[in-house]
């Protein structure tokens, strides 16, 4: 009976100091970098969770992922293996749950997720504008002053898209921009094909590929910084910048001498 009595003093003792010591929560992943939407999640426990702390709730932006996190005896663990996760920076909050609905934050920590295509980041933009203009009654005199068309309504569209690619310091930029008219004249090209002058075409396009400190460009380019020799001229090419500090880069391209469309 000695012993007993002896043994169950210790372990309240035991469990009197793991009491007065403060739960804290500290997060085993590197918060500034991103995860794999089954990547393993950990969360780490200063001490273990005693019956008069109350359970522990895990909100991942607007997602309660409580019920997902298992315990393991270094503190709670999310997959691998299990839901993917968002993608997207997101807040992941930590609360102490006491009498059912008394949700007490306790700590605060960055989630980074890829995309499920491997990117830290990734946008598709659509980009579309319509436009009309038109002249819905003329006079003139005398009749031999009429102008070419006396009432019109000419229609202009501009459709294309913007994305952008990122994992890492790799990224990869697109954009394309096509240009619909109804009347020709008014055609990207009527000014050299006349007639035979498409009502839809290309207005431009360009591809951006970076890694590092390397870029190269191609399509609707723009290079030049000396006012003396080129300064930020457009056109259709490609070009190459080098630039592994920032007294030093390197730049060369072939574009093509004039504003081309089409």
């Amino acid at each position: 009976m000695k012993r007993s009595a002896i043994f169950l003093a210790v372990v309240l003792s035991a469990r009197t100091l793991l009491a007065a010591e403060e739960l804290t929560i500290s997060s085993g992943w590197d918060e500034t970098a991103f995860l794999g939407a089954r990547d393993r999640v950990e969360l780490q426990l200063s001490r273990p969770l005693l019956p008069e702390d109350g359970s522990l709730g895990v909100v991942l932006g607007t997602l309660d992922l409580s019920a997902l996190f298992e315990p393991v005896p270094t503190g709670l663990v999310y997959g691998p293996g299990g839901v993917p996760l968002p993608a997207g920076e997101h807040d992941l909050v930590v609360y102490r749950i006491a009498g059912g609905n008394d949700w007490t934050e306790l700590a605060r920590f960055k989630l980074k997720v890829r995309t499920r295509a491997g990117f830290d980041a990734a946008s598709v933009v659509p980009v579309a504008d319509l436009a009309n203009k038109g002249q819905v009654a003329e006079g003139h005199r005398p009749e031999t002053a009429a102008p070419a068309r006396e009432t019109f309504q000419d229609l202009t569209t501009q459709l294309g898209w913007r994305t952008e690619h990122v994992r890492g310091d790799f990224s990869v930029r697109t954009n394309a921009n096509v240009t619909g008219v109804s009347f020709r004249e008014e055609a990207l090209r009527f000014g050299t094909l006349q007639e035979e002058a498409p009502k839809v075409d290309l207005a431009a396009w360009g591809v951006e590929i970076q890694k590092g400190w390397a870029k190269l460009a191609l399509g609707q380019v723009a290079t030049g910084t000396q006012r003396h020799l080129v300064s930020g001229f457009a056109s259709r090419g490609a070009v190459l910048t080098l630039a592994p500090g920032r007294v030093f880069s390197l730049e060369a391209g072939a574009m093509a001498g004039s504003s081309l469309v089409g």
